[in-house]
């Protein structure tokens, strides 16, 4: 009815505006003529690969998921957002409280969206083909199931999907801020995964990871930049010029692994759609604050162990 649905609209707002003020960013500063070098794949044993995510806060892995799966999943995301989007504004608004349950925030909306994913069918196949220690047809067999097992020890299993979902961004998105996904604290509270679907080049939007910021030191000095209106733009660019910049130039079916508290980005897309589906992983070795739910669908509720 009309009375639900001004409600509904009511609570989107709330929500926006919550995610406002929440925004913990640095805007207005150009990533295009930072010194970028392009994230490399990450080799040696998984101890090895934990250990450079502990220090650079993302790594890179190659060829984790095949060709045709991945254009499978391109294929069927890009149908699910275009049936989404091209209902008539009447079927729009009556749907509305469904659309605030299936898409998530994302910085910069303009041309992006943070689509959720139902853990079933090609999803659920290639949930289980990247997680499962035995890969058929795959040079990575284990690779992320042997990280995470590194990474989270004898209690990998419990580590549970705090987000499942897809990021879409079209020509016409603009640079996203400078952001972290949750405040710094001792022991890194998540780690999200993003599978690239397709190749990826400077124009399509890649994502921007800034190397070795998930440290407390960093974090006190971006917060200082991205809550206070009291640092001028000198001082903003000074402790922007002091990081190091790493493009996510990823191939089809390549991984990052990203901690939670890592400054990153999406870059501005000038060409064409990029797609990509992520999923974020909370450590079972965290034991501070809950954060809120992430990006997925409520009904969703898997760990590792559903993956073995």
């Amino acid at each position: 009815t009309e009375k639900d649905y001004d409600v509904i609209s009511e609570t989107v707002a709330r929500l926006k505006l919550a995610d406002m003020k929440n925004d913990r960013s640095i805007s207005g500063f150009s990533i295009e003529d930072r010194d970028l070098t392009n994230l490399e794949y990450t080799l040696g044993s998984a101890s090895d690969a934990v250990e450079t995510l502990k220090t650079e806060g993302v790594v890179r892995f190659g060829n984790i998921l095949s060709s045709a799966a991945c254009e499978a999943l391109l294929h069927d995301i890009n149908e699910k957002l275009t049936v989404k989007m091209s209902k008539s504004e009447v079927v729009q608004e009556q749907e509305q409280e469904e659309k605030v349950k299936e898409f998530g925030f994302i910085h910069s909306r303009a041309h992006r969206w943070d689509m959720y994913l139902r853990n079933e069918g090609i999803y659920n196949e290639a949930l289980a083909h990247m997680l499962n220690m035995k890969q058929e047809n795959s040079d990575q067999q284990g690779t992320l199931r042997s990280f995470f097992e590194e990474l989270f020890g004898k209690n990998a299993n419990e580590s549970k999907f705090h987000e499942f979902s897809s990021i879409v961004c079209d020509p016409g998105a603009a640079c996203q801020p400078i952001h972290p996904d949750t405040n710094y604290t001792d022991v890194a509270p998540q780690y999200t995964v993003f599978l690239a679907l397709q190749d990826i080049d400077e124009e399509m939007g890649r994502t921007i990871f800034l190397p070795g910021t998930n440290t407390e030191a960093v974090h006190e000095e971006y917060d200082k930049h991205a809550k206070s209106n009291k640092y001028s733009s000198t001082e903003k660019e000074r402790f922007l010029a002091q990081q190091k910049y790493r493009q996510g130039l990823l191939k089809k079916g390549d991984v990052a692994i990203m901690d939670s508290r890592t400054l990153h980005c999406g870059s501005e897309n000038r060409k064409s759609r990029r797609v990509l589906l992520y999923f974020t992983l909370r450590n079972p070795l965290y034991s501070g604050p809950v954060f809120p739910e992430g990006s997925k669908l409520e009904s969703l509720d898997i760990s590792l162990g559903n993956f073995q």
